[in-house]
């Protein structure tokens, strides 16, 4: 009959699963996610030598570096270390007025692409600054910018480039201000460019 039938078909499937022969579906494998790549920023030789007349000197803590190129063309360079509300990276940009005894520091910056703005944590501005992260720079690019995205499957890495990026001093908040009057100088103007930048982002997935 059809119902015994039924009831013979359902205790033979609870019987192969009570003994543990119907396969689970199978686990999702656990992945982390980490991030690499660099941002290196070029300041023209022209403004790098007018910080230098105006007794002005600039150098990074590591992991940024920093190198002299023609000119006097200065690029200082810091290492991706994440993505929590931009791209966060690792090292201290130092501004230092030898003659008054007056250091800046500019440290772990992020680009926040949501404000457009690069910000970072900054020390011996004084009250109430000090300690804080502010939006220090700001980007802008247009036909200049250019982005590319690769995929590696094989790797699991993503890589983002970007380059033709203007960086310039944020007028919205009276950067130039804050900058001459620790350090006692005037060279520093609201808006003022500074230089450019290229942006290597790579993301890779791994398993645990």
């Amino acid at each position: 009959m059809r119902i015994r039938r039924t009831l013979a078909i359902a205790t033979t499937t609870a019987l192969v699963a009570g003994a543990g022969l119907v396969a689970a579906a199978p686990a999702q494998a656990a992945t982390r996610t980490t991030y690499s790549g660099n941002t290196a920023i070029t300041i023209p030789g022209a403004i790098t030598n007018a910080a230098l007349g105006a007794g002005l000197g600039v150098y990074t803590v590591a992991p940024g570096t920093a190198s002299l190129g023609a000119g006097n063309a200065l690029t200082v360079n810091f290492p991706v270390s994440g993505a929590t509300g931009g791209i966060n990276h690792k090292g201290t940009l130092v501004f230092t007025n030898g003659a008054a005894g007056k250091i800046v520091t500019f440290a772990n910056p992020t680009i926040d692409p949501s404000n457009k703005t690069i910000t970072g944590v900054v020390g011996g501005v004084g009250a109430p600054f000090d300690g804080q992260r502010l939006p220090i720079l700001v980007y802008s690019g247009g036909k200049t910018v250019t982005k590319t995205v690769t995929v590696n499957r094989t790797t699991k890495r993503t890589t983002t480039t970007i380059t033709g990026v203007k960086v310039a001093l944020n007028s919205a908040v009276d950067v130039s201000g804050v900058l001459n009057n620790a350090l006692s100088t005037t060279i520093f103007q609201n808006g003022m460019t500074i230089g450019s930048a290229k942006v290597v982002s790579i993301k890779t997935v791994v398993r645990r």
